[in-house]
C-alpha cells in the first residue's frame, strides 16, 4: 500500500503543488523511515546467516542506483516541461515499477509457500 500512497501523492503533487501536497510527501518519508526496521527484519529472517549482509548490501544498492537513474530525468523534466510534469511521471513511474515488484513478490511468495525448501 505504501507505493499506492507514494503515486498518489506524487499525483496530488503534479495535479497542485500545495502545501498538503508536500505534507503527504512528508509524512510518507516518516512513515517509511519508521518501517524500515520492520523491513530489514523481514529480509533478514528469510535470508541465510551467510548471505545477509550481501542481501541488504544489493538491496540498498539497488534503491541507491535506482534514484541515481531516475533523478537526473525528473529533473530534465522538471527543467523542459514543468515540476507538475515531472510529479505525474513520478506518479506513473512508481506506480508502474511498484506493480512490477509487487507482482514479481507475490509470484515469489506463493512458490516459497507451496515449495519450501
Amino acid at each position: 500500500y505504501s507505493i499506492l500512497i507514494q503515486a498518489l501523492s506524487y499525483i496530488f503533487l503534479g495535479l497542485s503543488i500545495s502545501i498538503l501536497g508536500v505534507l503527504i510527501i512528508f509524512a510518507f518519508g516518516a512513515i517509511r523511515g519508521l518501517l524500515k526496521p520492520m523491513y530489514i527484519n523481514y529480509i533478514n529472517h528469510r535470508t541465510p546467516s551467510h548471505m545477509r549482509a550481501t542481501v541488504l548490501s544489493v538491496e540498498s544498492m539497488i534503491t541507491s542506483l535506482g534514484f541515481a537513474i531516475i533523478a537526473p530525468y525528473l529533473g530534465n523534466l522538471a527543467d523542459l516541461y514543468s515540476s507538475q510534469t515531472a510529479f505525474l511521471v513520478s506518479a506513473g513511474t512508481i506506480a508502474v515499477l511498484g506493480f512490477i515488484f509487487w507482482t514479481l513478490f507475490s509470484i515469489s511468495t506463493k512458490n516459497h509457500t507451496q515449495n519450501p525448501s
